[in-house]
């Protein structure tokens, strides 16, 4: 009967030792898996950011090869982009432009004008074009609603 206890007495250190172990091995399996998640969301973000970035320079591509002008504003009316071909025609560089509003590139009634132009694309969500000449060089843009 002692011996009994005794092979008891072992075995219920045995197992106890045992759920030990099992429990940090759990421990190291949740923190791996943890690992692997972020890894994969890593990767992902990864594949997704040159994605991005490989369509950002197609984009590029095609409007800096296209024969005519192209501008982007945001919606506080700042540039944000301009293609070569418009770099060129109006002999300016990205930073003469970059970030400017129409105030601090145009004189006063032109910037009115294109100020309304840009709110008439936010409101309606329709492009706008137009023919325009400033100092002499014709702008010709389509203007569908004219």
């Amino acid at each position: 009967m002692k011996k009994a206890l005794k092979v008891r007495k072992v075995l219920m250190e045995f197992l106890v030792a045992m759920a030990k172990k099992v429990k940090k091995v759990e421990q190291v399996l949740k923190e791996l898996k943890e690992q692997l998640a972020l890894a994969i969301k890593d990767r992902k973000d990864k594949r997704a950011e040159k994605a991005l970035k490989d369509s950002e320079n197609r984009f590029i591509s095609l409007v800096n090869n296209i024969p005519m002008s192209v501008f982007r504003k945001d919606l506080d009316g700042r540039v944000t982009f301009v293609n070569q071909r418009y770099l060129e025609e109006f002999g300016m560089s990205e930073e003469d432009l970059l970030g400017k509003g129409d105030a601090e590139l145009f004189p006063r009634e032109l910037a009115e004008k294109y100020q309304a132009d840009d709110r008439k694309i936010i409101e309606t969500g329709e492009s706008l074009e137009l023919i325009e000449e400033i100092d002499g060089l014709v702008m010709d843009h389509d203007d569908p609603g004219a």
